[in-house]
């Protein structure tokens, strides 16, 4: 039986640490499987996420502490001791920690831009979609086969009402980490000050579910753009919440500046929601054969506010449902987890 470690520095609720599970869980049925977490950065949460076949260390070194060399010496003594077929990484530095492992050191590049000093010390990179295998390619030379994400389709509650008057509030969603230099939160208020301006979407809001950096930046634009009660911070919430509570939105909005796939995407789509993404070579990837699904050109605050309109009056012509049905037909198929992690084992059993 193989056996497979992954390793991170954290696991808190990126999409990257929420992927790394759920691949975990599902390769579980196939092989004996490992998490090490090297930081003491972790949320409960996610930890009675991992299934209890999985096998879970957590090396508890000190964010930024790298004076410390007991951690290592744990960690090297816990591969000695696992004796890993291959040690999945899913941070591009951990290769450092690894001298001694590295034949069976495999990455997941899980975003575009990835530093690339260290890449070649790796068995093998993979890429999360097209846009970041050009992007390594292009950057350092390196062939990083695309194993795309998935995510769990059944798990998701899909929408059942799609009807929308005149006098019905417009519920948009967006979904991630309040960076908006990179998630262009900011270009969604923007966009939204533009759609409450005409009378005929003044009754539109947007909610921001997460919590970052860029929090209290954005909500002073809320301010400065007079969009009070039409925008709000939930903060937080569980992928589980988010899986149950999704589909009670009318439409989901990723704005980014720079996106490698986009998770977020998938689950909206899952949720049978009509989406809207910028369009990066990541999110196009997804959304291009989908047609309850459109893309606006990155940064075009214009573009954005008028494929809102757009899309707030195919939803009140009762002219989205099916084509969001279709769309999650077609997701399913191509981005299931259970694909995801098969893939891997397949990768594994070639590359090492």
């Amino acid at each position: 039986m193989k056996k497979i470690v992954h390793l991170n520095f954290s696991l808190t609720s990126g999409g990257s640490e929420n992927l790394l599970i759920d691949i975990a869980n599902e390769q579980a049925q196939f092989a004996s499987v490992t998490i090490i977490i090297i930081n003491n950065r972790y949320q409960e949460n996610l930890l009675n996420r991992i299934d209890r076949e999985v096998r879970v260390h957590t090396l508890n070194r000190q964010e930024g502490n790298k004076r410390s060399i007991l951690f290592l010496i744990r960690l090297w003594a816990l591969l000695l001791r696992i004796q890993p077929t291959v040690i999945h990484c899913h941070h591009h530095a951990l290769i450092r920690l690894l001298p001694g492992f590295r034949q069976k050191a495999v990455l997941t590049a899980h975003c575009l831009g990835i530093a690339t000093a260290h890449l070649k010390k790796y068995k093998q990179v993979y890429s999360i979609s097209g846009a970041v295998a050009q992007d390594i390619r292009q950057r350092c030379g390196i062939v990083a086969p695309v194993v795309p994400n998935g995510i769990h389709f059944i798990q998701v509650t899909q929408k059942q009402d799609y009807t929308i008057d005149r006098n019905r509030t417009v519920r948009i969603v967006q979904v991630g980490r309040l960076v908006h230099l990179i998630k262009g939160q900011d270009l969604l208020l923007q966009a939204l000050q533009q759609v409450v301006a005409d009378k005929r979407y003044q009754h539109t809001t947007v909610e921001f579910i997460g919590t970052g950096p860029s929090q209290d930046y954005l909500e002073a634009m809320v301010h400065t753009l007079s969009l009070e009660g039409h925008v709000h911070f939930p903060g937080e919430r569980s992928r589980h919440w988010i899986y149950q509570h999704l589909g009670s939105y009318d439409l989901l909005v990723q704005p980014s500046r720079s996106e490698g796939f986009g998770l977020t995407i998938l689950e909206g789509i899952a949720a049978g929601l009509p989406v809207i993404a910028s369009n990066h070579a990541g999110p196009r990837e997804i959304l291009q054969d989908m047609p309850g699904c459109y893309l606006f050109e990155p940064g075009d605050v214009a573009a954005l506010s008028a494929s809102i309109r757009n899309l707030i009056d195919h939803i009140r012509e009762n002219d989205v449902q099916s084509k969001c049905e279709t769309s999650r037909t077609l997701a399913g198929r191509q981005y299931s987890i259970r694909n995801t992690a098969k893939e891997y084992l397949r990768h594994y059993a070639m590359d090492l």
